[in-house]
């Protein structure tokens, strides 16, 4: 293991406040997933290698094929691939080289039009992950709300990290509203039950019925993330 994972781990372990209800395997085991999600973001997460040569994106490709066309002598394919990437990219100033970018891979385009990557098979996360994020995220699961540790670091915030943290943090005083509502309903914990009791909390006035019924829609998703995500 490269020895910044190590020194990162090693000062995790050394606070008295990194998960300290933890057992000692169960905290050297969070401390490295943490560091070395940490130093694997560093990584390039797609490429090709092409005639032994590392292709970094879609564009390098591109490129390259219209080289190898032009030394080939097939002038008409190179001036086809040229033309191509000219109308895909857009033409270019020399001064504006350097800001050319194609994304090469799978993404997950939001509904605001952002893309994060999400192709499982080569980094660590997946469509399913970032679909199951955006579902948290509508129903109010806040991180920062549900643990105050300064050193949790969460990559993506799927339903089994979002269960695993709620878990960790069930004895916090403020989980005491949450008990309560739990007694309540006559219900057991689980995060179904946790997103309903933060729905319940900003539940509208009026159109009551409404809500509640995305509530249950939006739950209901994280059964199945990828009929959300063809929502």
């Amino acid at each position: 293991m490269p020895k910044p994972v190590h020194d990162m781990v090693d000062k995790m372990l050394a606070d008295k406040s990194f998960y300290p209800n933890k057992s000692k395997e169960d905290r050297e085991s969070t401390a490295w997933a943490i560091a070395y999600s940490k130093y694997n973001k560093r990584k390039k997460k797609s490429y090709w290698i092409i005639d032994g040569k590392l292709i970094k994106t879609a564009l390098d490709v591109k490129i390259y094929q219209a080289k190898l066309a032009d030394s080939l002598g097939k002038f008409k394919k190179a001036d086809s691939i040229d033309n191509l990437i000219r109308l895909s990219y857009h033409d270019y100033d020399d001064d504006e080289e350097e800001n050319w970018h194609a994304q090469s891979g799978e993404y997950w385009i939001d509904q605001y039009g952002n893309a994060q990557y999400a192709d499982s098979d080569v980094g660590n996360i997946g469509h399913d992950d970032l679909a199951e994020q955006e579902i948290l995220s509508k129903l109010g699961y806040d991180t920062e709300e549900v643990s105050d540790n300064p050193y949790q670091e969460i990559e993506v915030l799927n339903k089994f990290v979002a269960n695993d943290l709620l878990d960790d943090n069930m004895h916090r005083s403020h989980m005491r509203s949450y008990h309560d509502y739990l007694a309540e309903q006559k219900q057991e914990h689980d995060l179904h039950n946790y997103l309903r009791f933060l729905r319940r909390r900003k539940a509208p006035k009026e159109n009551a019925d409404k809500y509640h019924h995305e509530t249950e829609t939006l739950i209901k998703g994280l059964n199945d993330a990828r009929t959300f995500a063809r929502q």
